[in-house]
């Protein structure tokens, strides 16, 4: 038997066995603890930034497209590519889309001139549309093309 003491005070007395008992359930809890901060600091670390661009390029990995310099060329597919939290960086251009986000995502017109969204195209109804919540749209000009709807 040993004797526990807390703080110079004597609680009582345990065995070696009762003692490694204790100390395994310390290291688990300190294990589960461990794991629950490295998932989010996983999640946390997921969430980016991806560029997109006319001159841009969808056969480009997730990591090309997180530079200005080397961007996706559909936002359909940078939001086919993002996950929630993401952010989406739109260059100036036209974009003959319709957008349909599944995503929590942001989703931002860059540079002086507001890209625009060229809605109507392939008979769809809506240039966007967003079926969760926590989505951002801004920097954007909608146009619908009412020859095709």
């Amino acid at each position: 038997m040993f004797a526990l003491y807390c703080n110079d005070v004597k609680i009582g007395l345990a065995s070696p066995l009762q003692i490694s008992t204790l100390n395994m359930r310390k290291s688990v809890l300190t294990s589960f603890a461990a794991l629950v901060l490295s998932v989010v600091a996983m999640y946390t670390a997921r969430a980016a930034t991806y560029y997109v661009a006319n001159s841009g390029d969808d056969i480009r990995p997730p990591a090309t497209a997180r530079n200005i310099a080397t961007p996706w060329q559909t936002i359909a597919f940078a939001i086919s590519q993002s996950v929630d939290g993401d952010i989406i960086v739109v260059a100036p251009g036209s974009y003959p889309e319709n957008l349909s986000i599944t995503k929590s995502i942001t989703l931002t017109g860059g540079g002086v001139s507001k890209p625009v969204l060229l809605g109507g195209t392939g008979g769809g109804n809506a240039v966007i549309s967003v079926s969760v919540p926590n989505v951002t749209v801004n920097g954007f000009v909608i146009e619908v093309d009412q020859a095709n709807n």
